[in-house]
């Protein structure tokens, strides 16, 4: 996935590249951490942010994801901004980011927990319960809110495939 983005008041831009599983030959420039959507398997994702300048590709970027497929970085094409209003509350005891991405007439929400991995089903169950309790749907399947959004405007069908 390709994005640009301000966090904080500092624009940046990024490039995540998720895999099925742990994979040992990452640039060590890059950040990797394991995810969960929902009662997905889990996958293990790795980015690369750089500050946004002149140039919105960097070079350890541009090395980073060609080292997986090959881009046409001139195809790659804007889109929004979109207004993505976040809020950092606590439900059933576990930190929580809301985070809400207005497209449209498309409102998508993402929560993201972050906990140990040992602690990941209990907080998922606790949340997941919550929700549910009070009137909150959750999308099927779960997904992050690019994907979402992207299969929402008709970019994808419904089978499964990575940007």
């Amino acid at each position: 996935m390709f994005r640009t983005k301000t966090n904080k008041g500092q624009r940046f831009s990024t490039v995540k590249v998720r895999f099925p599983g742990a994979v040992p030959d990452v640039p060590d420039f890059v950040d990797c951490s394991w995810g969960q959507y929902g009662t997905n398997p889990p996958s293990f994702a790795c980015e690369k942010r750089c500050p946004l300048d002149s140039k919105v590709w960097q070079e350890e970027q541009v090395q980073f994801a060609e080292q997986y497929e090959t881009v046409d970085w001139d195809a790659l094409r804007a889109y929004g901004p979109y207004q993505n209003a976040k809020w950092k509350v606590r439900v059933e005891g576990y930190k929580a980011k809301f985070d809400n991405v207005v497209a449209g007439d498309l409102h998508l929400m993402e929560v993201e927990v972050k906990v140990p991995w040992e602690e990941s089903h209990d907080a998922l169950q606790a949340i997941t319960q919550y929700l549910n309790e009070r009137g909150v749907v959750l999308c099927e399947p779960q997904e992050g809110k690019t994907m979402r959004l992207f299969r929402a405007m008709g970019y994808f069908g419904d089978e499964n495939e990575e940007l």
